[in-house]
């Protein structure tokens, strides 16, 4: 049986992607079989994608758009695999974690939140998701700030969560301690 790693790092045969996203073209339009991602971060489509080639066409200004991987059409699916896993377990402290992990790198490069933890349950799962999702993520970031200082971190630049957006907007995340310590979300436009 053919499977393929998704975006959210998980392997799926075709049956269980289009359970859990609901959308087969995302499947079809990929020409391989690779363990690579079926959307590499950042990865741009036409907006009004035809035919394979139009795929690997270079970019052309506002005729390209990034592809949503969480929208909140497909939330509950995500919830269910997330639940077919097995015994619960806790998104927030796996944010955290790679919170922790990601903050132990001194060179203060931003990075896809991607290899680091389901941040797509974890965002499903969040009480404020839907605000969070708005009409669709298109890829996650670990980011430093520059101009923002985290004093549980001895002084050094504060690290959020940021969750691209189709609409051109980023939504800011810091998980806390507990899920009621989060930050306050923050959207701004995207640069």
């Amino acid at each position: 049986m053919e499977t393929r790693v998704a975006a959210d790092g998980r392997r799926y045969s075709r049956e269980q992607f289009l359970e859990c996203y609901g959308d087969d073209t995302i499947w079809n339009d990929r020409a391989h079989t690779s363990d690579a991602p079926q959307l590499a971060d950042q990865e741009r489509v036409p907006a009004a994608a035809g035919d394979a080639d139009q795929l690997n066409a270079p970019p052309r200004g506002d005729a390209l758009q990034l592809a949503a991987i969480l929208t909140p059409q497909n939330v509950a699916a995500v919830r269910l695999a997330e639940a077919n896993l097995g015994p619960p377990r806790s998104l927030h402290s796996l944010a955290r974690q790679a919170l922790t992990t990601i903050a132990q790198d001194t060179t203060y490069s931003e990075v896809s939140l991607d290899g680091y933890f389901p941040w797509m349950p974890y965002v499903t799962q969040h009480k404020d998701s839907m605000e969070i999702i708005g009409d669709g993520i298109t890829h996650a970031r670990g980011r430093w700030l520059a101009d923002s200082r985290d004093t549980n971190r001895g002084g050094a630049p504060r690290l959020d969560f940021l969750f691209f957006r189709t609409d051109g907007t980023v939504c800011r995340l810091h998980p806390g301690g507990r899920p009621k310590g989060d930050a306050r979300l923050v959207f701004e436009h995207a640069p």
